[in-house]
């Protein structure tokens, strides 16, 4: 893939996560952050190849602006070879080195969520799943284990109750191993859209800055605009409407299909739509509810009615019959 500088850009803020990418786009201008926004969304995948090529270019871009001036090396170097000679002055750096590494891997997945390190963990042998925890603070050890399978989990205990066992792995060994769970991590940005990434920067922008890039999206590539839509308004959110405008979308809607859509959403939900029906049509609804024929509803069927219903909100936003602005 042939990437510029936008490109890389956009992919680098879908590989660092939301709370670093959102104080990254805090610094940025409104027409930098709608490019970047923009060319996320057009981003299906990131190959393991384009991780590199970011990742390294970044590393030089840091170490050539930040670190020029600082090496600790010209102090620690000279003193230690005088001292020890050039093989010990080596394997120490070396063990301090390897130390580092270790201390930094785990830092980070301290830092990782527990559902995160459990997921990867799931794939990994119990004998390293083990030794990772041992690594951990203890409160995240025990929240990742109850995330764990019973019989998953049970095997981890074994092991970390017999930890003679994991002496076996040096800190250079151990270090590696964490940076393959840690490239799995980040590789998992493969599988996520670039518009599940997209509507996550788009909840914590301004509000006015969100519905111009929105709308300039719109402008620009309507399909798109309408999967981040998708995962910007969701069903649920539909109680965040105007009455007016929660009376314009049910008013046309079966009594069946209010009944399922609502099936498995809140009391505070249900009360708001109902309190939004005219009385002919709450008077259908609750009759609709004592004579029901079905005896089981599934989640397939929930999910099919709440779908038509949101096509009709999007057909109405479109006709401009709804006045809420559904961005938030």
């Amino acid at each position: 893939m042939n990437l510029n500088g936008l490109k890389k850009s956009a992919q680098l803020l879908m590989l660092i996560g939301n709370q670093k990418s959102i104080e990254v786009i805090k610094q940025l201008h409104t027409t930098e952050i709608e490019k970047i926004i923009y060319a996320i969304t057009n981003i299906k995948k990131i190959s393991s190849e384009d991780i590199q090529i970011i990742y390294s270019e970044y590393k030089l871009l840091f170490k050539k602006i930040y670190l020029e001036n600082i090496n600790n090396n010209d102090y620690c170097l000279p003193l230690l070879q005088k001292a020890l000679g050039e093989k010990k002055t080596e394997y120490i750096l070396k063990n301090i080195h390897q130390k580092k590494n270790l201390e930094k891997h785990i830092c980070m997945l301290n830092k990782t969520s527990s559902k995160e390190i459990a997921n990867l963990l799931s794939k990994e042998h119990p004998q390293f799943a083990a030794l990772l925890l041992m690594h951990l603070n203890l409160t995240k050890s025990a929240e990742i284990l109850s995330l764990l399978e019973n019989k998953k989990c049970a095997h981890i205990i074994l092991r970390i109750a017999s930890s003679k066992k994991l002496s076996k792995y040096t800190n250079d060994i151990f270090s590696k191993i964490i940076n393959l769970i840690l490239l799995k991590k980040n590789t998992i940005a493969n599988n996520f859209s670039g518009i599940s990434y997209a509507k996550n920067l788009l909840s914590i922008l301004n509000k006015n800055i969100k519905t111009k890039i929105i709308n300039n999206i719109i402008e620009t590539n309507k399909n798109l605009s309408k999967k981040i839509l998708n995962q910007v308004f969701l069903f649920e959110d539909i109680i965040k409407l105007s009455n007016k405008d929660i009376k314009c979308i049910f008013q046309e809607i079966d009594t069946e299909s209010l009944f399922l859509s609502m099936y498995n959403m809140s009391q505070d939900f249900k009360k708001k739509i109902l309190k939004n029906l005219s009385a002919n049509k709450l008077n259908n609804f609750y009759n609709f509810i004592k004579n029901k024929t079905f005896s089981e509803v599934s989640s397939r069927m929930i999910q099919n009615k709440q779908n038509f219903i949101m096509k009709i909100i999007k057909l109405l936003v479109q006709q401009k019959k709804i006045t809420t602005n559904i961005l938030g």
